[in-house]
């Protein structure tokens, strides 16, 4: 299985700058499968091209917050006057190549605090409505310095199995309309935002049927974020269930009849 990692994603572009950010998702990644003989790959993305022009023989399109952001005192990975907003042909070539039967994973952020613009979520926002999914700029927080969201009853087995629930800082709001609720928003989170968006109406994480294809998305990008990596704040791939989720979730969208069963072997190989 070949999964394209945006290159554009906030997260991918820390790691482009320490090397530190995505370690361990991406050695899961390169460990999964090959017991099995079919090795997934991962590769990054030229943010100097379109998405859909780099989409050949991939199976899985992974977008970790599509928004510019750099390490503080480090070069950045992409120069500061690059538009990230999406091309026009990406918000409707990608729509077509994942109803064509493959997998996209597109996981947003947080909203800002009141009277601050909805910076992380504004471009995800676009392509999500590409697939009828809305993404509100909240910023769902609980009491402390996390926000456990559990999975549901009903979600789709391959996704949730070993996952009882993923944890991040904080989360925007996934709209649920005509979209199967993989992780909920619990009724205690408060939207810190300023907007008022109330948890119950939005989802941490929900699945799109779209044609042949699917598309996942999620809250907050930080939960593939390495612990001890602090920007945009310290990565939480060790928290709950999130290295699971992950592995599941890419398992899913590229058609692997048994995702869970790869990432319990993955789990298994790095406990060992």
């Amino acid at each position: 299985m070949k999964i394209l990692f945006d290159s554009m994603s906030s997260q991918v572009q820390v790691h482009d700058q320490t090397h530190t950010r995505l370690n361990t998702l991406l050695g899961a990644v390169s460990s999964a499968g090959y017991s099995r003989g079919d090795p997934w790959t991962a590769s990054f993305s030229d943010y100097r091209k379109p998405l859909f022009q780099q989409l050949d023989g991939v199976d899985v399109l992974a977008i970790l917050t599509h928004q510019w952001t750099s390490y503080p005192d480090l070069p950045p990975a992409i120069p500061p006057d690059v538009s990230f907003a999406f091309y026009d042909d990406d918000l409707k070539r990608i729509p077509e190549w994942v109803a064509a039967g493959h997998g996209l994973l597109l996981v947003s952020n947080h909203g800002a605090g009141p009277g601050e613009p909805p910076y992380w979520p504004v471009n995800d926002a676009v392509l999500a409505e590409k697939f009828d999914v809305t993404i509100v700029p909240a910023a769902f927080v609980g009491s402390g310095g996390s926000l456990a969201f559990p999975t549901v009853t009903g979600a789709p087995r391959p996704i949730v199995d070993g996952v009882r629930e993923v944890v991040a800082h904080n989360c925007c709001g996934i709209g649920v309309t005509d979209a199967t609720v993989i992780a909920s928003i619990p009724s205690t989170a408060r939207d810190g935002s300023g907007h008022g968006y109330s948890p119950d109406d939005y989802a941490f994480c929900v699945l799109k049927q779209w044609g042949d294809g699917s598309a996942i998305v999620a809250g907050n990008s930080g939960t593939a974020g390495d612990r001890g990596n602090r920007w945009p704040a310290n990565g939480m791939i060790p928290a709950g269930n999130n290295l699971r989720f992950y592995l599941n979730c890419l398992g899913y969208l590229g058609g692997v009849r048994s995702p869970a069963s790869v990432a319990a072997e993955v789990e298994a190989t790095a406990a060992a």
